[in-house]
């Protein structure tokens, strides 16, 4: 008697079929980024312990530079996840999704993330020295609240960078306008924020760059919307077939 498998019935272990294989797979994904997000930040953590560990606001944002092409890479891998978008027509891989981000916005996230680092220093800085230039301590509150505008903004124009390309000041002007446009989706990223800086601030950076995974996946979960208005009402739509000419008029 021959046995016959329907093509039709999933499998419990296989890959994207049935609750086992969307849960290993789901986890596979989440584990290979992870491991590559650490890795692709690991050049700012040895930095950093060549520094002799030092916490000074622009050691840190020295070593915090490779992290933002390094998450945005493992942001890109999550929408390309999502999407389903594989290059060569098969199925995404997280290995080479994770690749592609990290080549095609390598320079875009750049010029957005270490500007922002700049200014975060420089407002950390002045924070940390107020006390001896006079200033009245009533001011730490304007730094914080200018330094969490910039976080906030920074953050955005990240993501924005990441998904498409974009002149750096457009997507910046972007970032800024949506952040007051879209009250819920700056709440949203404000709670991944604070649970970033507070990770970083209880457990140090290496913790953080291990929750670098699941940070991104959280981020790119929220901005859905902000990412879908922008492919909006921002850029041109590429599948709609050409206009007919209208025909001459009769003078």
């Amino acid at each position: 008697m021959t046995l016959m498998a329907s093509t039709s019935t999933p499998l419990p272990g296989e890959p994207g079929r049935g609750v086992l294989g969307r849960t290993t797979t789901w986890i596979h994904w989440a584990l290979t980024l992870t491991v590559l997000c650490a890795l692709a930040s690991a050049p700012g953590l040895v930095l950093l312990a060549l520094l002799d560990g030092g916490r000074s606001a622009w050691a840190l944002a020295l070593a915090l530079v490779p992290v933002g092409p390094a998450f945005s890479a493992t942001l890109f891998a999550w929408r390309t996840r999502a999407r389903g978008d594989a290059p060569d027509g098969g199925a995404p891989q997280p290995w080479r999704a994770f690749r592609r981000g990290y080549g095609a916005g390598f320079g875009d996230v750049l010029r957005v993330w270490v500007p922002m680092l700049a200014v975060l220093a420089v407002i950390a800085t002045s924070a940390a020295n107020i006390g001896a230039t006079g200033v009245p301590t009533a001011y730490v509150g304007v730094l914080a609240v200018i330094g969490m505008g910039v976080l906030l903004s920074g953050v955005q124009a990240l993501v924005i960078a990441t998904c498409f390309s974009f002149r750096t000041r457009d997507a910046v002007r972007l970032a800024v306008h949506h952040v007051f446009r879209m009250p819920l989706v700056t709440v949203g990223v404000l709670a991944v924020v604070i649970c970033a800086v507070g990770l970083l601030w209880q457990a140090g950076d290496g913790p953080l760059v291990l929750a670098g995974g699941m940070l991104a996946l959280a981020l790119w979960r929220i901005d859905i919307p902000l990412i879908a208005r922008i492919e909006r009402d921002f850029t041109l739509p590429t599948d709609d077939p050409p206009a007919t000419p209208s025909p001459p008029t009769t003078p």
